[in-house]
């Protein structure tokens, strides 16, 4: 199972309850990055100098002519693209979909997950450091093939991280074309516009994804205060009891973060893919002799 970006980017954007001042469609493709202008199916709420969010771009409106906008493209550090006829358009949105993306990928860059790798390196007659495989960002455990039991493996207790990360080094004597198993963690692939949650992710667990949405809401939160924390009102709140007390988002952005630590704490619970795998060491990447 994969959750796409658009689909994170949505219920993120629920969560905030960011709807912008309002919502039309295109009515023609955008079929170029450099188009300058584009039509819409409803002008209602918006005006010169407002900015639009189509997909995961930003545009600022120029001017309106009837049902024609003008434009400029990639705004708000977002990147021109291509949109189909009837994408959605969001007039004035408080979070522009490129920034909630951005954050859902700080918050699976907190994450990491559990890798195992048996395919990659095999023993070798006197050669007793080998190169850390690429799909290991950091190793926990070193393992070597039973020479009895093909599919069985046991653990190497004497090893030791060499050249800051680069290689580790097993100590013992063991028979060549053996395969070495190496497990460790490494990051989940980011997101993209167009993609999907990295295919390990494990998306159909519901305290798994709302971490994701509880981290992001809660940082964007925090994010926007600090740029009214010297106003006495909160721009963007339309009732009256938000807008004289921009210190609710404070709060709010700080239950989010607390909400999404404890997410955090249960999907890794429930998920041995989120778990750092079991190490016969006491800290495997220290880089020096390690005996037990």
């Amino acid at each position: 199972m994969t959750t796409s970006a658009a689909t994170l980017v949505e219920r993120t954007r629920d969560l905030l309850d960011d709807y912008g001042a309002n919502q039309t469609t295109l009515t023609a493709a955008i079929s170029t990055t450099a188009a300058t202008s584009c039509t819409v199916a409803s002008v209602t709420d918006i005006s010169a100098g407002d900015y639009i969010s189509v997909n995961f771009e930003t545009m600022r409106v120029t001017n309106v002519a009837t049902l024609t906008l003008t434009i400029e493209r990639g705004q708000r550090g977002s990147t021109a693209a291509t949109h189909a006829d009837a994408a959605k358009v969001i007039s004035q949105p408080l979070y522009p979909p490129h920034r909630i993306l951005n954050m859902l990928n700080a918050a699976v860059g907190k994450l990491t997950k559990q890798v195992t790798d048996s395919s990659t390196l095999t023993v070798v007659d006197d050669q007793f450091a080998y190169a850390q495989p690429s799909t290991i960002d950091r190793i926990w455990r070193v393992e070597i093939e039973n020479s009895d039991e093909g599919d069985e493996f046991f653990i190497i207790r004497n090893w030791e991280m060499q050249d800051g990360g680069s290689y580790f080094r097993i100590f013992g004597n063991y028979t060549t074309g053996r395969n070495i198993r190496v497990v460790g963690t490494s990051k989940f692939s980011a997101l993209t516009s167009s993609g999907n949650l990295d295919t390990s992710f494990p998306d159909d667990n519901p305290n798994a994804i709302n971490y994701l949405m509880y981290e992001t809401a809660g940082q964007l939160l925090l994010q926007r205060q600090a740029t009214v924390s010297n106003r006495d009102s909160f721009v963007g709140l339309t009732d009256a009891f938000g807008a004289n007390y921009p210190d609710q988002s404070i709060r709010t952005a700080r239950q989010y973060l607390a909400e999404a630590e404890r997410y955090r704490q249960l999907a890794i619970n429930q998920e041995p893919i989120l778990q750092k795998p079991v190490a016969p060491t006491q800290n495997p990447n220290r880089i020096y002799l390690q005996r037990l």
